[in-house]
């Protein structure tokens, strides 16, 4: 056995979601893991560089998460602590500079791993989006009062809204009337439906990769390029389950139907940036921002 994976596998085995996986995954998860040393005050991202295809865990010493136009330390990640996943999930520039407090070791995990162990284990990526959803740490839960409870629970399961006026149109219309319909409409997918039922989804990728390079011509009807079956979802899907559900499936729409099946008249389409929406303005976040503050001027200023 690979004594460093097996070292690692000793390590990870206590924090959650590692905890959750079964030893023959968590020691795949391992031997594929990056450690990487980082002097006191050396930067391990910084705001607005590209993501990396990582996120990163704390083995030993304390990464600190910096606003970088105030310098101001949003979240300190010890031990065991996770960090970097939500850069990851949403495929766009860092909003935080990861800096080493200390002499710091870090392990360092794909997002294949991520998509390949974690996601498609239930209890793993659960725990995983519902801590996300939250803005908490991924780490153990800390005692807490009940009141505070009662807010992490309805956070974790709280509804997430979705346009209920989706852009739809027949399987008999051309690329070129779908493409024109959501530049007017000012939309990034159009469901394709028959009978209010869906059948399929195309979003603006489709267009960039299958249309703008000339491989099929604007002058094909939908089907030709168009995601089938749909991914679909009841009407009270919680935030956490479309999390988890675009993760999984690797895509950024989903159909919800009335009852969560494709046989059923189509309801709405929630998007990737409706997920952004609901987190950035998560109160849950405020929350925590007030936990931080110790004086009424710290209060007033976050």
């Amino acid at each position: 056995m690979n004594t460093i994976a097996k070292r690692i596998s000793d390590f990870l085995k206590d924090f959650p979601p590692f905890n959750m996986l079964p030893k023959d995954e968590l020691l795949a998860i391992c031997k594929a893991v990056d450690i990487l040393y980082l002097e006191k005050d050396s930067d391990l991202f910084i705001t607005g560089i590209p993501i990396k295809n990582q996120f990163y865990v704390v083995k030993d010493g304390a990464i600190g998460l910096f606003e970088e136009e105030t310098n101001t330390l949003v979240d300190k990640c010890d031990e065991g602590d996770i960090f970097g996943l939500r850069a990851l999930m949403r495929k766009d520039s860092y909003k935080l500079t990861a800096k080493a407090l200390e002499e710091s070791i870090v392990y360092s995990l794909s997002a294949e791993l991520f998509e390949n162990y974690i996601t498609t284990n239930s209890e793993a990526s659960a725990f995983l989006m519902t801590s996300f959803v939250s803005n908490t740490r991924y780490s153990e839960p800390k005692p807490q009062n009940q009141s505070s409870e009662k807010i992490q629970d309805f956070f974790e399961e709280q509804s997430i809204d979705f346009s209920k006026n989706p852009i739809h149109c027949s399987p008999e219309t051309s690329i070129k009337a779908a493409a024109i319909i959501m530049t007017h409409k000012r939309v990034g997918s159009i469901i394709i439906t028959e009978n209010n039922k869906p059948l399929g989804i195309i979003t603006d990728k489709d267009l960039r990769i299958k249309i703008a390079t000339g491989i099929i011509s604007t002058e094909e009807l939908v089907t030709k390029i168009m995601s089938s079956p749909v991914i679909t979802y009841p009407e009270n899907i919680t935030v956490a389950e479309a999390q988890i559900a675009m993760l999984k499936y690797k895509i950024t729409h989903l159909c919800i139907t009335k009852d969560g099946t494709p046989n059923s008249d189509l309801a709405g389409v929630l998007s990737e940036h409706d997920i952004i929406v609901v987190r950035e303005n998560n109160a849950s976040a405020l929350v925590k921002e007030v936990k931080r503050t110790s004086t009424p001027e710290q209060l007033q200023q976050s």
